[in-house]
């Protein structure tokens, strides 16, 4: 994960400079993938994972073994 500043410059990079994703790779040190990832990301909160719910074999589990 990147810190909001990596983020800034990144996106600053592509939109006011028009740097390539290649060209910003480059300069930060950071793959491709991450670059592209960044510059396309609208939400940048982080994503909540939902509660699992148990299995429904987990009451049986004890009996089974």
């Amino acid at each position: 994960m990147l810190t909001i500043t990596q983020i800034n410059y990144i996106r600053e990079l592509y939109f006011l400079e028009g740097k390539t994703y290649a060209q910003i790779s480059g300069m930060t040190g950071k793959n491709y993938r991450t670059v592209k990832r960044y510059i396309e990301m609208d939400d940048f909160n982080e994503q909540k994972h939902k509660a699992s719910r148990p299995n429904k074999t987990d009451e049986l589990r004890p009996i089974i073994r």
